[in-house]
């Protein structure tokens, strides 16, 4: 439960970094699967800007 409850508090420090940079919306997304506990931090939304967007959310990720 420990290293869950870290893996999620940090997709949702990522997603706040790319929150900051983006309109879009960003959506965090904890799964377990037998013994691993990962999760995704994913864009939401498209459109003529998205690229750019997906750059944001790549530099929120290195930016700890």
């Amino acid at each position: 439960p420990g290293v869950r409850a870290a893996i999620e508090a940090r997709a949702n420090e990522t997603a706040a970094r790319a929150r900051a940079l983006t309109d879009d919306e960003i959506e965090v997304t904890v799964h377990q699967r037998k013994d691993r506990v990962g999760a995704y931090v994913t864009r939401l939304g498209s459109g003529a800007a998205g690229e750019a967007n997906d750059r944001a959310l790549g530099r929120s990720i290195g930016g700890a």
